[in-house]
């Protein structure tokens, strides 16, 4: 999946460039020009595969091995220390 991530990632980086709406004076449904609707539209499509991204490709390894060093940490913190003489 993590390679699916990133053929999303490259294709939506070549679809940024948005040379096919640089002439077209055409309206979108709500009036606004089509090159605004498109970047609006690639702005959702990008922000949809970012936690896309997140969800798929995020090291939960990595994540447990962290949870487990702070709860190591967090044991040794909450045990009462014995007065020095």
């Amino acid at each position: 999946m993590k390679y699916w991530v990133v053929a999303i990632m490259v294709s939506l980086a070549w679809l940024h460039h948005d040379w096919w709406w640089g002439d077209l004076e055409s309206l979108a449904p709500f009036g606004i020009p089509m090159s605004l609707a498109y970047h609006a539209g690639f702005s959702i499509a990008t922000a949809a595969a970012w936690a896309l991204a997140v969800y798929q490709a995020w090291p939960t390894g990595l994540e447990r091995w962290a949870d487990a060093n702070n709860r190591r940490r967090s044991r040794s913190r909450s045990r009462p220390r014995r007065p020095s003489r």
